[in-house]
Order: C-alpha cells, then structure tokens, then sequence
C-alpha cells in the first residue's frame, strides 16, 4: 500500500460568506496523477490555493507527507517540495528555453547571476534531460517568444521539474492548444508521472481521457465523486452538475470577459487592480442584486486565467454594441497602471479587429476618461482623500468585494450627499475611484480637520467589519492608518464602539 503524499480533511474555505470549498475531503497516494474536474465555480482554482498557502483554509487540515501545511507560508511550501505550474505560461520570453530550465533549477539566483555564473556539468547534463523530456531540444536556444503556445506550456512544465518538486500542480495545460500540442503535453505528463506525483486540473475531457487514471469531480467545493474516467462519465449525478452545465452568464457575456482577461495578460502579468476592473464591472453589469454580484465574481474568476487569442475571440462580437462595450472595458483595463509598450499595442490590435469607426474610438476613450474626470470633480478635494484611503483599506487583501463597495458608498454618499438626487449621482460615478489603490500614507497628511480623520476611521473601520473574512492584512492597515491620524486613543475607541452598534444587526 503507497503512503499518501496529500491528505486534506474537512477543508472549507469561505470568502464574504460564500464557501469556495465546502467540509473538502481528499487523498492520494505517493506516485499517483490525479485530474480534477469540475463546473466552474466547483473550487478547483481555490483547491490548488490552499494547498500551495496562497490561501489560508477557513477550518479544516491539509497534510503533505504528514506535514500540516496551515503552520507555513507560502515560500516554504514550495520548498518542502510542492510546486504548481498557472494556466497561462510564466516563462521569461526574452530568455531561451535553456535559460529558463537553469533559472528554475536555482531558484536561490536572480536572472543576471544564472546567466553569468557557471553551470557544472551535472546541470548541464540534467538541463539536457529535460530538454529532451519536453521535446525542445531543437529550439533550445532560441528565445522563448518564438515558441508556440503549447511549447510555452511544456517549457514551463519543464521550469517545474527543474525545481525538483515531490507534488506537481498543473492547472489547464491545454487550454487554447491544437490537437498536436495537446497530445504533446498528455505525452509529457504522462512520462513525469512515472517519477512524480500529479495533481491536474482541466475542462478539456478528451484530454482527461488520455491521461486520467482517477478523477476526482469537484461540485460547490466538495468531492461529488472519484473513480475512473468510464465511471465519472457514466455517474448519474456527475452528468446532472457538470457535464451538461452551461455557464450561467450568456456567450456573448463570456466573450466579453475572455476578451477582458486576454487584455488584462498582455503583460504577462495579471494586476490585482486589473482583476477588481473586470470582475467588478461586468458582474454589476450582468448581475441585478447583490446577491447576484457575489456569485458571478467567484463565477467569472474562473475564466480570467485562460488567454485566448483576439483574432479568435473577436469575430464572435455580432453587434457594435457588443464591440463598443469591450472596447471600452480595454481601455478602462490598461489605463488602471501605467501603460507599457506591450499593453499599447495590445489595445491597438483589439481597436483594430473589433473594426470600428476612428470617431466611435474616440468617443469611447473620451467617456472613459471623463468618467474618470467626473468620479473626481462629483467630491471636494477632502472628500476625494477620504474615498481613496477607503479604497485602501478595502484593497488590503488584494480583493474589493462587493459588500466592501457598498459599505463605502453606504457610509460616504450619504454623508457626502446634498440630496437624494445627488446621492444617487455619486453612487453611480464613484465605485471607479475604488479602482485605484494608493498607499494610506500618501493620503493622510491631505486630511487636515478633526472631522475628516475620525470620518476616515468610521469608513475604514467599517469596510473592515463588512469583510466576514478580515484577515491581518487589512488588520495591520487599520492599524497603521490609526497611528498615522493621531487620534486620541479614548476618542478611537468611542468611534469604533458607535460604530459596533450602528452595524448591529436589527
């Protein structure tokens, strides 16, 4: 009998309430490869974080060789030896595939010192290995923007191995592949798992095919079934939650977001803000209530990590509606950070394919900008402070949810308002300032009267007792905006006691 390598226990995770895993059972065995599948919104992409510590479990246990993972952080996770392989590839374009292997192979050295230093002939040879392993032998010394999509995967797949992991998790290694490409990398799988232990997550069911052994079918964050692939596939429940299941938004509403997520990667890098643009937007977009809204954001973060290509996505838009309306989200997501040579010419292509006249271009990134203008000019300048060190303390854990956004403007319009009118006005044009992070401590020196510091407080306070979840982060944010105000500490302590009552539920 193999020793299990991962044992997780009664595992929930809750974010605002919502239960991404829920009481999650789950083992494998030592040398075993396991797929997870799943509808989206199952849990799987939460799955993969907590194990790796990205994300700390509401209650439960996750053991790795008998180790209990929630005592570390998650650095050293990855040094005891569980390595995770994202949906889209974070290889280093501008260095060659062996570049890339050497640097994963020494994690402890930055990219200057790998490739400047000396590589011993055992590394050289192991480099070699993997080479060969992921068939990029021929391309080894070419810079890796020339390489294909699923030869991007299988470099990474190889950066993993490099690292010499006990556990490797992979995370949609086909998505957007071809036929070829896809069987490439079930072949390589298939070959590590000989010396590995494999958990993969993947939609693509003929490719689960190829390489499952077990499969594992995640449902509302719990295990729904496990066995083979014939008898997931023939389980009655299984075909009722998953393999039927349509995503609950329209096509079109899907179009828009993967053309979103697409813009948001062009840097290969996916900004936190970048995230917030698109899921805040289109969720208060596609959903009515609130209740709606929170659903839709744990639904559509699902397809954020999957990169397609525009000149696939775009022809699908029927309507100019449609193409104004992901135009604009572009511009919206590369105006969020400061805009690079990569993000520039992304957006040129996107105006390009979606074909529309140069005066509704213009138009388009002049409403965005005067939205942005308006956002500001709605508030006075202390008002504006006030909105912005709110912002801060929501974005604390990475995330602004949609009860933080309505605890903001609940307590802000209200006090900002002059009138109903005006109230209802600075609640459609505000939630885009919430948008833009900026550190607290270039804000508060703005604050120059007692009432707006102890405003500042009761806003703060408040956004973090609308976060079920408050974790240290924000915490620790509170606590450095109370030493930067400089309140009395008697006069703090009334605040955040008035406030206890005030969010008292009735």
């Amino acid at each position: 009998m193999n020793a299990k390598i991962l044992e997780i226990e009664n595992l929930t995770v809750s974010f605002d309430g919502f239960k991404a895993l829920n009481q999650l059972n789950f083992a494998m065995d030592e040398g075993e490869l396991r797929v997870i599948i799943g509808p989206n919104g199952a849990g799987k992409t939460t799955f993969l974080d907590v194990i790796t510590g990205k994300v700390q479990p509401t209650i439960g246990q996750v053991r790795f060789q008998g180790r209990n993972l929630r005592s570390f952080k998650e650095h050293e996770i990855a040094r005891l030896g569980i390595g995770r392989k994202f949906q889209t590839p974070r290889v280093h374009l501008k260095l060659t595939p062996r570049e890339n292997l050497e640097l994963a192979a020494n994690r402890s050295k930055n990219v200057f010192s790998t490739l400047l230093g000396r590589t011993s002939v055992a590394e050289k040879r192991t480099i070699n290995g993997l080479l060969e392993t992921i068939g990029l032998t021929s391309k080894a010394d070419i810079t890796a923007e020339f390489l294909s999509h699923g030869e991007k995967q299988r470099l990474e797949i190889g950066m993993l191995v490099a690292q010499s992991p006990k556990l490797l998790l992979v995370d949609e290694p086909v998505a957007g592949l071809t036929d070829e490409e896809t069987a490439n990398v079930a072949e390589l799988l298939l070959s590590l798992a000989e010396s590995h232990s494999i958990i993969v997550i993947e939609h693509d069911m003929e490719f689960v095919r190829q390489i499952a052994r077990k499969v594992t079918v995640l449902h509302q964050g719990s295990v729904l079934y496990e066995g083979s692939m014939d008898d997931v596939q023939n389980d009655s429940r299984v075909i009722e939650v998953y393999l039927g299941q349509a995503p609950s938004i329209t096509e079109e509403q899907l179009i828009v977001l993967r053309i979103a997520a697409t813009m948001a990667w062009t840097d290969q890098a996916f900004a936190a803000v970048e995230q917030e643009i698109i899921l805040s937007r289109l969720s208060r977009q596609f959903g009515e209530t609130l209740e709606q809204q929170k659903s839709l954001r744990h639904e559509l973060v699902n397809y954020l990590a999957q990169k397609q290509p525009l000149e696939y996505l775009v022809p699908q838009l029927k309507t100019a509606k449609e193409r104004e309306q992901v135009l604009e989200l572009g511009y919206e997501i590369i105006s969020s950070n400061l805009i690079d040579q990569q993000e520039s010419e992304m957006y040129q292509t996107l105006a390009r394919l979606l074909d529309l006249p140069p005066e509704v271009v213009s138009q388009v990134e002049a409403r965005v900008n005067a939205s942005h203008l308006a956002a500001s000019k709605a508030l006075e300048e202390e008002q504006l402070i006030l909105m912005q060190i709110a912002a801060s303390m929501a974005w604390a854990d990475g995330r602004i949810d949609p009860a933080e956004v309505n605890t903001i403007l609940s307590q802000l319009c209200t006090t900002f308002a002059q009138d109903e009118a005006h109230e209802l006005q600075l609640k459609q044009v505000l939630p885009n300032l919430l948008l833009r992070h900026i550190p607290i401590e270039t804000l508060t020196p703005k604050l120059t009267t007692v009432e707006a510091k102890e405003m500042a407080v009761r806003v703060c306070y408040a956004v973090m007792q609308a976060d079920a979840n408050a974790i240290v982060p924000e915490k620790q944010i509170y606590q450095q905006l109370l030493t930067l105000l400089e309140l009395p500490p008697e006069r703090v302590q009334d605040l955040e006691a008035s406030l206890k009552s005030d969010l008292q539920p009735v």
